[in-house]
């Protein structure tokens, strides 16, 4: 592969000099890179690595892996980098013999530095077996044993699940930045020189707006536009497509899981890392223009529940168990009070449940509507596209059965 493959993915002075900081800290020093899911990091880890391999390295060994599903274990990690050790030095046998750590003892004596790039690191969250072990060598002595690591928020909302690899994720820790307008643009045309996806220029804008620059995003928006030949974007066919429905769908699980965002809300005491992480303005506002619009495809009952009360847990069982028919008012006392229902039925109870549920499951692109003189039914947010708002109702459908 071209030696500055990765680096034409950065264009810009800003770029420039944010990756001089970064591979000036590694010179001397762990460095921890985080970022929300698609605002480039795998790629910017490379990047760094192709800027760094063209300093003077010297007596340095440059150690670079991913961390893989199901090969998270000590084992695996003491493998990876032995092997890429021995690759570097092409095999010496004096090490031949020798585990990871008594190899990079070794070669600490005879002078030598050690770089470890891992990608991935939020794999292994909680490992406490692999986290220390890493952090062991690190120990070996932390100026020669450097490590440059990239993890997703994680590390930072939940600190203590990496308690175990102690200094590796709490020094130098940076935050990726996203792309601007022009740096959106440059994007654009490197996407074109290297993949040849052709975008019109009059959809540069739109797409650094609906993306909010987060190079992921902006990806599949351009791949999106040059197949289908578009001279307009509409937020209803973006959301339509899988691809970008799973990228905005592993946005908001992240940030719902480490509670960045609480009942499809921003929550207040997270404002300054969310502005970090380039994800709000000063003034609140999401800039990922296409996430406003996007509702989750899917309703997780048993989540949902820890929000509801016993009366609004009866009453979204029965609309989900009726999807496709409006419930009389007599239907709705029934499910709240039973055999009592003649005897406790009350228009203001009944009205208060109902807008009290549909508070809280607005934010999943539902709302009980009234039908006048009819009843109720449960029908999803006017924003989703017909064919999301039947995968919704049938994801609620499956979820019911299970519960």
């Amino acid at each position: 592969m071209d030696n500055n493959f990765y680096s034409q993915f950065f264009p810009g002075s800003t770029w420039k000099n944010y990756t001089r900081k970064i591979c000036d800290l590694l010179k001397k020093e762990t460095v921890l890179i985080t970022a929300l899911p698609d605002a480039g990091i795998s790629f910017f880890l490379k990047h760094v690595e192709e800027s760094y391999k063209k300093r003077d390295l010297g007596n340095q060994l440059l150690v670079s892996f991913e961390v893989l599903q199901a090969q998270e274990e000590v084992f695996h990690l003491s493998r990876f980098i032995k092997e890429q050790i021995n690759i570097l030095l092409e095999f010496p046998s004096e090490i031949a013999d020798l585990s990871c750590t008594d190899t990079i003892k070794k070669l600490v004596q005879e002078k030598k530095e050690i770089v470890i790039i891992i990608n991935r690191f939020e794999r292994l969250q909680g490992k406490k077996e692999p986290l220390a072990f890493l952090n062991s060598l690190r120990a070996i002595n932390p100026r020669k044993v450097r490590f440059f690591i990239s993890c997703y928020i994680s590390c930072v909302t939940r600190p203590v699940e990496f308690k175990e690899a102690g200094m590796l994720t709490t020094a130098n820790v940076e935050f990726l930045p996203i792309f601007t307008r022009e740096e959106t643009t440059d994007l654009l045309n490197t996407y074109k020189k290297i993949y040849g996806w052709t975008t019109e220029k009059s959809l540069h804008t739109s797409i650094y707006e609906l993306s909010g620059g987060f190079p992921g995003l902006i990806k599949y928006m351009a791949k999106f536009a040059s197949d289908d030949k578009l001279s307009s974007l509409s937020v209803k066919t973006l959301i339509s497509q899988p691809a970008i429905t799973f990228k905005l769908d592993n946005l908001m699980q992240t940030l719902e899981g480490n509670k960045l965002i609480v009942n499809g809300k921003i929550s207040p005491n997270r404002k300054d890392l969310l502005l970090k992480l380039g994800f709000i303005e000063i003034d609140n506002s999401i800039r990922i223009k296409l996430l406003n619009k996007f509702k989750l495809e899917k309703i997780e009952l048993i989540n949902l529940a820890k929000y509801l009360s016993s009366q609004e847990i009866k009453l979204f069982s029965m609309f989900t168990e009726n999807l496709d028919n409006i419930q009389t008012l007599d239907q709705v006392a029934d499910t709240l009070w039973e055999d009592k229902s003649t005897q406790k039925f009350s228009l203001w109870s009944i009205y208060k449940v109902i807008s009290n549920l549909n508070k809280k499951i607005k934010g999943y692109g539902l709302e009980i509507e009234n039908f006048k003189g009819r009843g109720y039914a449960l029908t999803t947010d006017p924003n989703l596209s017909p064919s999301q708002a039947k995968s919704l109702l049938e994801n609620i459908r499956k979820e019911d059965r299970k519960n």
